[in-house]
């Protein structure tokens, strides 16, 4: 028996158990009924899930933000799909809803936006471009770690923590933050 291998129980960091392997998320309303949907996730780092589509440079940016955030201990759901406004869908908006059931946070990021698409921003003189879904998504973790500020405030305190590092979140006055130019979609 000493000579039977042990790597048969070491289960990879990342796995997800077969029960946790599907969410149930608030959809959209047909009918005026509302019509909860299953999303597939298929990556797990500490309490973040990740689900199909979002690529791994992004994960690994979100999963960074969390521990910076100190977001660890709250269960996030990342998912990509269309973001709506006002019945509206957007490009350049993130999804954030509470979850039932005490299952975490669903954020939703915008399908239609590619991960390589970049803006061009100034941030207290300092030219940069962004990735565009990164600094969208970091808004949105800035928004659930520091709650009450004004939206205009999310995005620029994310543009400049990009550019300028994590300092830049201590800041009490916020940043000088000058959009340059967009992406163009096709």
């Amino acid at each position: 028996m000493e000579g039977k291998a042990s790597h048969a129980k070491i289960v990879p960091i990342n796995r997800l158990k077969k029960t946790e392997d599907r969410i149930i998320i608030p959809g959209g309303t047909v009918n005026n009924k509302s019509r909860p949907r299953r999303i597939c996730l298929k990556h797990s780092r500490g309490r973040c899930r990740f689900a199909a589509g979002i690529p791994r440079s992004l994960m690994d940016f979100l999963y960074r933000a969390t521990l910076k955030l100190n977001l660890g201990d709250s269960a996030l759901v990342f998912s990509r799909g269309t973001v709506k406004r006002r019945g509206k869908a957007v490009m350049n908006a993130v999804a954030v809803r509470r979850l039932d059931w005490d299952l975490g946070t669903w954020v939703m990021l915008p399908r239609s936006l590619r991960c390589s698409s970049r803006i061009r921003v100034t941030v207290d003189g300092k030219a940069a471009a962004l990735r565009t879904l990164e600094a969208l998504a970091l808004g949105a973790l800035i928004k659930i770690a520091r709650p009450g500020k004004r939206p205009w405030w999310y995005t620029g305190m994310a543009a400049a923590v990009i550019v300028n590092g994590w300092g830049a979140l201590d800041d009490p006055s916020p940043p000088a933050v000058c959009l340059i130019e967009t992406p163009q979609e096709s």
